[in-house]
């Protein structure tokens, strides 16, 4: 008897909300999958090809719901775009822009 196979072709859900301080902004939200668990969540400022690391709330990707949280200092002033990523263990990669003014 075979042990049941999950497929999973369905990208995370990511959302967030940003609050603007002087010359940072701050960004939070949730990565949730309905089926496989968070891998990795991930942040491109102003359409760079390098994505940075973010950290879920409670240090560890371990299930199919994490909060997260970044900060960035020092933007020059002007419009920015924030490029989020979030994937799934499955490999299932969703990405959202955060457009925001420093003024």
């Amino acid at each position: 008897r075979a042990a049941p196979v999950l497929i999973d072709n369905s990208a995370p859900d990511l959302t967030s909300e940003k609050t603007i301080t002087g010359k940072q902004v701050k960004v939070s939200g949730k990565a949730t999958d309905a089926w496989s668990p968070i891998q990795a969540i991930a942040y491109a400022l102003d359409d760079k090809d390098e994505f940075h690391p973010i950290l879920p709330a409670d240090l560890i990707f371990d299930s199919t719901s994490e909060s997260w949280e970044v900060t960035i200092s020092d933007l020059s002033p002007g419009p920015h775009v924030l490029t989020l990523r979030a994937a799934d263990t499955r490999g299932n990669t969703v990405y959202r822009s955060v457009l925001f003014e420093i003024k």
